[in-house]
């Protein structure tokens, strides 16, 4: 059994779309042949700060979801990505040049 994704947070940094880069990586990627753990984002102009790719398949396309991340989006961001019932995270980074490295998630509390 695989876990799928619960959610796909911006926790640090910009990750932008740029519409010339999501275009082109939507002529490789048509929507029809997007994944259905694919349902959108979540946008402040253009600043994204959830990606909603959760649901069944979600985990085993995680790949899919690193290219999005590469090819589609521009900044440098830490993104952490919440498994099934919260019983696991894992994180990517996602560097100004485009490289989306796994990176471990460490948590801590932050008095105000």
């Amino acid at each position: 059994m695989s876990y799928n994704i619960d959610s796909v947070e911006v926790v640090h940094g910009e990750l932008r779309i740029d519409g010339d880069r999501f275009r082109r990586w939507s002529e490789d990627n048509p929507p029809d042949t997007w994944p259905e753990c694919f349902e959108g984002l979540y946008i402040h102009g253009d600043k994204v700060d959830r990606i909603h790719w959760c649901g069944e398949g979600s985990g085993r396309m995680e790949d899919e979801l690193r290219s999005f991340i590469g090819r589609a989006c521009v900044g440098a961001a830490e993104i952490v990505l919440y498994w099934e019932g919260g019983d696991s995270v894992s994180g990517l980074v996602r560097t100004s040049d485009g490289r989306v490295l796994s990176g471990a998630v460490r948590q801590r509390v932050v008095l105000p």
